[in-house]
């Protein structure tokens, strides 16, 4: 047998113990006919085990040579202690062990004991280590030393990085998404997404430095505590010849110095895991190259966006699988998902194509379209209909959107208008002018719920940054000038990102769990303060007297604050708040860490004003209750075209508020009015009175917000 039969040998004992695991009925002659070269080995290696009755499978703990090495053996080599075993790979077994020294938990990469007398396979361990320490990359785990036991077996030492593998985040995806609100399942599709875009830089790089991975699989992928994503289990990993584009990075080659033994090279053919492995190196092929990995990664991301591998649709037979994979009979991942977003369905498939010259020429090609995908960009791979680039036009331009649809909108009704009027009489004119007063109204109703749902959504993504999250995890009581720095920056990048999105805010803030603000866009004498008396805090609709708490304590959904009187300039505010927890909704060990707001002043919701035709103003009213006066009371202007800036803390005696019979007609769900005789609070010195159209606003947060969240729009004219 040639040495580079070794793997196919290893192989086909893989799928012959796969398929006895599973009770399904083994035929050796059939399952190596692909392989004759490896027939009289591989019947020989079932009847030596067969004989013993025993597997090769890493957790069987009863053969003699797989024993791990002693304790002692390890304090007298290399000063570790407290071994224990973790994982295992293609060649390797992985164990955790404690550095007295240092006092921490590193990680120990064995070669597997069956393959100690193995020239082969000790010099491609030799090789992998090398190629892992050579490896410069945040994405590949760096090795502290090497070395052999006393019994022979040659190790690597490396950090060690708790974690779950890829495909054990996947599983968890599909199988609990079905649970999820759709901003979460959002969310979590991303958050597999940028772990791929790491892995493509992880094997950009490799690739630059003339290295392919040979064996990229979510199982081989580990995801760290704080996000990282590292490429583990480098095994099979071999050096390439160099492209012209890897060649001008500027990065070196990477030929390890130990020899590599006949068979691994271009003339080694057999090895990875079929599921994931390209058609020309299923069908056998000898030649390695990027594209191989690169369809590795388009299999990758098949499996994060159906939860299952290509070869998961395949038949169980190990010819018929192959044949399944190499003329890829596998479904797209549209017949499985019908709902897979389609520019990611085609990032998939050009990774996967059957020829490599119609695959990305690099990992990090294929990186950047995923980020063109999560910027809303156009997807190079996507051919998208003119409908879904207009919509991503208008997604992107969203400010212009609105007022082009405003502007279309007004422009078709003033048209049918002035059609109507030249052939209609004076009281039709009057009817056409109502329904203008009363599409205005609603038109603007809908712009003010669709302003405050994207200021809702701008908060739940910023509530769930990590960094926030960590910082908050570690602040009680009072704060340290560290924090201080921390959050205000945080909340500067939080800022910034919404003026991005044209979301702009009189104020944005941090409390943490205890109430004491911790931080706040434009600086304000209040940082350090404590607010847990706030309703913003609380969500008991009503401020509280300072040092009292309310019931429940804080908020636990997004919320819409009763307005309040600023405690740094004395304004009257309303604020958007939304919790923050350490871990997402459902999960049982889930804590209160603080409150993400930002504070609206009365009087700025100059989005009001953008429906407006010419002679129209615009007036925003609450219908829920404040606390601004002695008693409880409704009706509060909000926005009014007389607003200067917001009323200040010493004319809180006289606010202006609408009528209260119309805060009782309005309250009724549903209940829109036209009056010809309405009286402004402000501008009640009109000689005629005002004609007006009043469309009540319900915000549509992802909470019930109660009294707060009903508000209405008022488009008024003065009467002739």
């Amino acid at each position: 047998m040639k040495p580079g039969d070794h793997e196919i040998l290893e192989s086909l004992l893989d799928d012959w113990e796969a398929l006895k695991s599973k009770g399904q009925s083994v035929d050796p002659e059939q399952l190596c006919q692909p392989h004759p070269q490896c027939r009289e080995a591989f019947l020989k290696a079932i009847a030596a085990l067969s004989s013993i009755d025993t597997r090769l499978l890493p957790e069987h703990e009863n053969r003699q040579d797989d024993t791990l090495p002693s304790d002692t053996h390890l304090a007298g080599r290399i000063g570790l202690t407290h071994l224990r075993e973790h994982a295992q790979g293609a060649i390797g077994r992985v164990c955790i062990a404690l550095d007295p020294e240092l006092n921490r938990e590193v990680a120990i990469k064995f070669l597997q004991p069956r393959y100690l007398k193995d020239e082969y396979h000790r010099k491609r361990f030799m090789i992998e280590a090398e190629i892992t320490s050579r490896l410069n990359h945040p994405g590949v785990i760096p090795i502290h030393g090497i070395g052999t036991t006393e019994d022979g077996c040659p190790f690597y030492i490396m950090p060690f990085v708790g974690g779950v593998t890829l495909q054990e985040a996947i599983n968890r995806y599909h199988q609990d998404q079905t649970t999820y609100t759709p901003l979460k399942r959002n969310l979590e599709f991303r958050q597999l997404l940028n772990h791929l875009i790491a892995i493509c830089h992880t094997m950009g790089y490799a690739h630059t430095r003339g290295i392919v991975h040979r064996d990229l699989k979510p199982d081989n992928i580990l995801l760290g505590p704080y996000g990282e994503a590292l490429v583990v289990d480098w095994g099979l990993a071999t050096p390439v010849v160099r492209d012209s584009q890897a060649r001008a990075s500027g990065e070196k080659t990477l030929l390890p110095l130990h020899a590599p033994p006949s068979g691994i090279g271009q003339n080694d053919s057999g090895a990875g895991t079929p599921a994931y492995m390209s058609p020309e190196l299923t069908s056998g092929s000898s030649e390695f190259r990027v594209s191989s990995d690169i369809y590795s990664l388009g299999a990758i991301l098949y499996c994060i966006l159906c939860g299952q591998s290509p070869a998961e649709s395949g038949p169980s037979d190990l010819k018929g699988l192959r044949e399944h994979l190499i003329q890829q009979r596998w479904p797209t991942p549209s017949a499985l998902k019908p709902y897979c977003p389609q520019a990611v369905e085609a990032i998939c498939l050009k990774a996967m194509s059957s020829e490599p010259s119609d695959r990305y020429p690099s990992a990090m090609e294929m990186a950047q379209e995923i980020k063109r995908y999560l910027a809303d960009e156009r997807v190079v791979a996507h051919r998208e209909s003119w409908g879904a680039s207009t919509l991503r036009f208008f997604r992107q331009h969203r400010r212009m959107a609105q007022l082009s649809l405003t502007s279309m909108m007004l422009a078709i009704v003033v048209l049918v208008g002035a059609f109507i009027q030249l052939g209609q009489s004076g009281r039709e004119s009057q009817a056409v002018n109502k329904a203008l007063l009363i599409s205005t109204a609603k038109l603007t109703a809908l712009t003010v719920r669709m302003e405050m749902e994207r200021r809702w959504f701008i908060l739940e993504q910023a509530a769930a940054n990590p960094r926030l999250i960590d910082r908050l995890s570690g602040v009680t009581g009072t704060l340290e000038d560290k924090d201080r720095v921390f959050m205000a920056d945080l909340l500067r990048e939080i800022r910034n990102q919404a003026l991005n999105d044209s979301v702009q805010a009189e104020s944005w803030f941090i409390c943490n769990a205890t109430g004491y603000q911790m931080a706040r866009l434009p600086y304000g004498s209040s940082i350090g303060q404590n607010f847990a008396h706030r309703d913003y805090f609380h969500g008991n609709g009503r401020d509280l007297s300072e040092g009292e708490r309310g019931q429940p304590p804080h908020i636990l959904q997004p919320y819409l604050s009763t307005p309040y009187a600023s405690s740094n300039d004395g304004d009257l505010k309303v604020a958007m708040t939304q919790p923050v927890f350490s871990h997402l909704e459902g999960h049982q060990d889930r804590q209160f860490l603080g409150v993400l707001g930002m504070s609206i002043k009365l009087g700025d919701f100059a989005i009001l004003d953008g429906n407006l035709s010419p002679g129209q103003g615009a007036v925003m009213a609450l219908l829920g209750q404040d606390y601004l006066e002695d008693a409880p009371r409704r009706g509060l202007i909000l926005h009014h075209p007389r607003f200067q800036s917001a009323p200040n803390n010493d004319s809180l005696r006289t606010i202006p508020r609408i009528q209260g019979d119309l805060v009782r007609q309005l309250r009724t769900p549903g209940n829109s009015l036209y009056m010809t005789d309405y009286m402004d609070p402000l501008q009640g010195g009109a000689s005629s009175g005002w004609t007006a159209a009043l469309e009540p606003v319900r915000l549509n947060a992802p909470s019930d917000l109660g009294d707060n969240g009903s508000w209405v729009v008022i488009v008024q004219r003065p009467n002739p």
